[in-house]
Parts: C-alpha cells; sequence; structure tokens
C-alpha cells in the first residue's frame, strides 16, 4: 500500500502554519521517514525562509 501525504496550509497573524500528515508507513520505515522530515523538508525551508 502506498503512504499517503497530505499538508495543509494555515494563515497566522503575520505568518503561516505547515501542518503535513504522512499515513501506511510501513513499521519498519517509520523513524527514518520521521527523522528525514526534520533533516530534509523542514530544516532546509527553515533556513530557506530565514535569509
Amino acid at each position: 500500500m502506498d503512504s499517503v501525504l497530505t499538508l495543509s496550509f494555515w494563515p497566522e497573524e503575520d505568518a503561516a502554519r505547515i501542518e503535513l500528515v504522512h499515513v501506511n508507513i510501513p513499521d519498519e520505515d517509520f523513524a527514518g521517514v520521521s527523522q528525514g522530515w526534520e533533516k530534509y523538508y523542514w530544516n532546509p525551508w527553515r533556513a530557506y525562509l530565514n535569509k
């Protein structure tokens, strides 16, 4: 079964919030996928947006 990724974008007063839900990840891949989102996506996005 394929995993499903849902991104929701929410406006805030002077910013925005992104909520990520990633479901149907096999148990054996969960830790790597969870760490991967932070390492390869969230941290680089934050660094880019803070420039």
